[in-house]
């Protein structure tokens, strides 16, 4: 088996685990969630957003290791795999059937989508990002598809964005598209992209052996964090400083020596989420390799893609 053909049946198995890990329940029902209205405050000016088990829940920031959903999204045709959500209310959730639908952030229990349109020919949504217009790139897993502003029922792919095996992505404040690559080798990869995005990517972070896996990327203003699975090597979430470089390395730098890492976030205060095992554990800035987290929130269900915003 050539090396091409070894890295495409790794991202398959990959992604199948990802998937499995916010919709598989062998069966069983989703379990009750804790509905705290309460929680919902009038003065929240941001949520953050978790996949588990194919439900979305919403939580009011600042969280409290006590803190309950305060509401959840459960009615899309199938599980629910990835979450974006900007400061303007836009908010999109893709389903493990290649749906994705638009809500109005901050949601309620009562929420509809305003929108539900399919990610193209796609068979994987890994992630989704909103950019600063309201434009939503959607990972394909052999590439991004970009939909603009505003969207409805009616939208289609307005660009395809060719790259190899994107499970992750992420858009800065001047249109900088960022994903998490694999090489031939199986070596992970950060390719950034400037707008229109017809260029060639400027390639870091190349770290790790065949069996870790990068997944979800965040933003800071600073640093750019991205979730990776242990493989042949224990995961944890990578940093590196922004802007990138060519050949820039990144460091290990949260939930290191964890093979359970499946989502990262980061919110306006800079404190950066990090869904590991059963829990999402909270860091607050500055970030570094010697940060220990603030408090852990355990969710009804494991906590897989998170996101935060309004």
């Amino acid at each position: 088996m050539g090396n091409s053909t070894r890295a495409s049946a790794l991202f398959l198995v990959i992604s199948a685990f990802i998937a499995c890990l916010s919709g598989c329940g062998g069966g069983s029902s989703n379990p009750p969630v804790n509905q705290n209205p309460a929680n919902c405050s009038a003065t929240a000016t941001e949520h953050l957003y978790v996949v588990s088990n194919g439900q979305l829940l919403q939580y009011a920031l600042p969280l409290a290791s006590s803190s309950t959903p305060c509401a959840t999204v459960m009615n899309t045709a199938n599980p629910i795999n990835a979450v974006a959500v900007d400061s303007n209310g836009n908010l999109a959730v893709a389903d493990s059937g290649n749906h994705i639908s638009i809500y109005n952030a901050p949601i309620s229990n009562s929420s509809t989508p305003s929108a539900t349109f399919t990610n193209g020919t796609a068979t994987v949504t890994p992630q989704l990002a909103f950019n600063a217009a309201g434009d939503l790139f959607a990972a394909t897993g052999v590439g991004v598809n970009v939909f603009r502003h505003p969207l409805s029922s009616s939208s289609t792919v307005s660009q395809a964005i060719g790259l190899s095996l994107v499970n992750g992505l992420a858009v800065d404040a001047s249109g900088n598209l960022y994903t998490t690559d694999a090489d031939i080798f199986g070596r992970n990869e950060i390719e950034v992209l400037a707008p229109p995005y017809t260029g060639t990517p400027v390639v870091s972070g190349i770290t790790g052996g065949i069996g870790s896996h990068f997944s979800e990327i965040a933003l800071s203003s600073t640093q750019l964090f991205v979730a990776s699975i242990g493989g042949e090597q224990p995961g944890g979430v990578f940093s590196f400083t922004l802007p990138t470089t060519a050949g820039q390395s990144g460091g290990l730098t949260l939930a290191q020596d964890s093979f359970s890492v499946s989502g990262v976030a980061v919110d306006g205060n800079g404190n950066v989420y990090v869904s590991v095992g059963n829990g999402i554990r909270v860091y607050a800035p500055p970030i570094s390799n010697s940060s220990t987290s603030q408090l852990t929130l355990f969710p009804p269900g494991p906590p897989n893609e998170i996101a935060t915003g309004k």
